[in-house]
C-alpha cells in the first residue's frame, strides 16, 4: 500500500539500507473485466498498475526482491500462476518469490522448472496436508532442481 502511494519510498529505503533490505509485496487478482491487476489493502483496492508493470517499476525504484502473491490462487492449493511466474522473471533481474496456490511437491516444481522464481511460498500444503519441507525438498532434488545444500529444513 505505501509504495503505491509514496513513489519515492522504495528509492529512499534502497538507497538508505541496501536493495537486498527492500522486499516489495505485490498482491494481484483479476479484477471484473478479467484483467490481472495489483490490489491494496488486502485485495480490496484495485491499482493501476499489472503485476508485470509494478514488479519492472518497483525493480527500476530499487527493489531487491518481489514477493508475488496470487489473491485468486491464495488457499486454494490449485497451483501456482506459472504463465505469470516466467513472464515477470523473464523481464526482471532480481529475485521472485511466488506465494499462492502450493497444494503439492509437483505444484512447486512446476514453479520451478518453468520459470525462474527463485522460491515459492507454500504455507496452506504444510498446514492442511501431511507433507512436510523434507518431502518437498526430496521431491524437487529426485526431479532434478538444485537446492542449497546447505540449508536443513
Amino acid at each position: 500500500m505505501a509504495a503505491y502511494s509514496n513513489k519515492d519510498l522504495i528509492s529512499k529505503l534502497s538507497n538508505e539500507f541496501g536493495k537486498q533490505c527492500v522486499v516489495v509485496s505485490i498482491d494481484y487478482k483479476k479484477n471484473s473485466k478479467g484483467e490481472l491487476k495489483c490490489y491494496s489493502h488486502n485485495g480490496k483496492i484495485e491499482t493501476i498498475y499489472t503485476p508485470l508493470e509494478w514488479a519492472s517499476k518497483v525493480e527500476k525504484n530499487g527493489a531487491g526482491e518481489i514477493l508475488l502473491t496470487n489473491i485468486d490462487n491464495e488457499g486454494s492449493m490449485s497451483g501456482y500462476d506459472v504463465d505469470l511466474a516466467k513472464i515477470i522473471t523473464n523481464k526482471i533481474n532480481i529475485p521472485l518469490v511466488c506465494a499462492g496456490g502450493a497444494g503439492n511437491s509437483s505444484h512447486v516444481y512446476e514453479l520451478f522448472f518453468k520459470s525462474n522464481a527463485s522460491a515459492a511460498g507454500v504455507s496452506s500444503m504444510f498446514q492442511f496436508t501431511e507433507k512436510t519441507p523434507n518431502d518437498v525438498k526430496s521431491f524437487l532434488q529426485s526431479n532434478g532442481i538444485k537446492i542449497r545444500k546447505n540449508v536443513k529444513i
